[in-house]
């Protein structure tokens, strides 16, 4: 991990638990002060690999005058620049608001595909360096696929090259899923005596066994007591609670969940409904905060061309 965060050496390293006193000590070093921003760094890798952890671990133990740090979901971050820019009306103004407001920035799942944002972001980064602002991000994508197949991704191209410039680019590589280590599962927490009531209550000795035999998130209808099991825990996760059609505001449009629990923040959507319809970043974010917990299904078997 030192080699991570300015040791030097290889460019591809594995996280681990020191990640963040050695990221600390090296990015204060630079002073964190204003006109003259740290390194900055763009950490990239599969998902599960530890990226957001290890900048998690940086995050909560770097210390910055007045707490001036922010972390932050990189479409939250753009939604926040679109709605303060339709206000003020010119992006160096916005960029001047954050940059005074945070040292660092962190991003989590940088990511672009949206042309409004392809098309600002080089002026917005050379506003946010420029006023001595740390940037550390994390993607799934390396600097040279972002806004990938993208419209005019010509226009785009000069921000890459920017960003490998300022940015030091560092993938974390790693066979294993971290995500799939110690999860909960199907039982969303259901444990002991709760596992057992919550296949008796409707789902029976097939919907018991399948509950048994498969700690997992994901269940196939064709299987036997998959179906019941996934209609018993939905139904558990109600709690006796009416489920109800709710609409929600997104930006002057709305986004309908067929199927909601608003006191359990809990909904139900088949895949063409939420996966199907024309959606955006902003929408999707919308419904993750809106609900905690998502049942979903009809989900078919992904093909490249479904993909795109």
């Amino acid at each position: 991990m030192f080699n991570m965060f300015g040791g030097g050496g290889d460019e591809s390293a594995s996280a681990r638990p020191n990640a963040a006193h050695t990221a600390a000590a090296t990015t204060t070093s630079g002073g964190g002060g204003r006109g003259s921003s740290p390194q900055s760094y763009y950490i990239w890798g599969g998902p599960g690999c530890g990226k957001t952890y290890t900048m998690d671990l940086f995050y909560d133990n770097v210390e910055f005058t007045n707490s001036r740090k922010r972390r932050v979901h990189f479409h939250h971050f753009m939604i926040g620049v679109h709605k303060r820019l339709h206000k003020v009306g010119k992006l160096t103004v916005v960029a001047q608001e954050i940059a005074e407001s945070a040292d660092l920035l962190c991003f989590d799942e940088f990511q672009v595909t949206d042309i409004a944002d392809a098309m600002m972001l080089k002026q917005l980064f050379e506003q946010l360096f420029a006023a001595g602002t740390t940037v550390v991000a994390t993607s799934n994508r390396h600097p040279d696929e972002l806004y990938k197949n993208g419209l005019q991704r010509v226009l785009f191209l000069p921000f890459i090259d920017y960003l490998k410039q300022r940015c030091r680019v560092l993938e974390v590589a790693s066979e294993q899923d971290y995500r799939l280590r110690g999860g909960v599962g199907l039982g969303m927490g259901l444990e002991g005596d709760a596992a057992t009531s919550a296949a008796a209550s409707g789902g029976g000795d097939c919907a018991t066994r399948a509950l048994e035999r498969r700690r997992s998130n994901f269940l196939n209808e064709r299987s036997k007591g998959h179906a019941e099991l996934f209609h018993t825990l939905f139904q558990q996760a109600c709690g006796g609670s009416r489920v109800v059609g709710e609409v929600l505001s997104v930006y002057g449009h709305s986004f309908t969940a067929p199927e909601a629990v608003p006191d359990k923040q809990l909904a139900k959507f088949s895949f063409d409904a939420i996966c199907d319809g024309a959606y955006g970043a902003a929408d999707y974010i919308e419904v993750g905060e809106r609900y905690k917990t998502i049942f979903l299904y009809d989900v078919p078997q992904v093909t490249i061309i479904m993909s795109t």
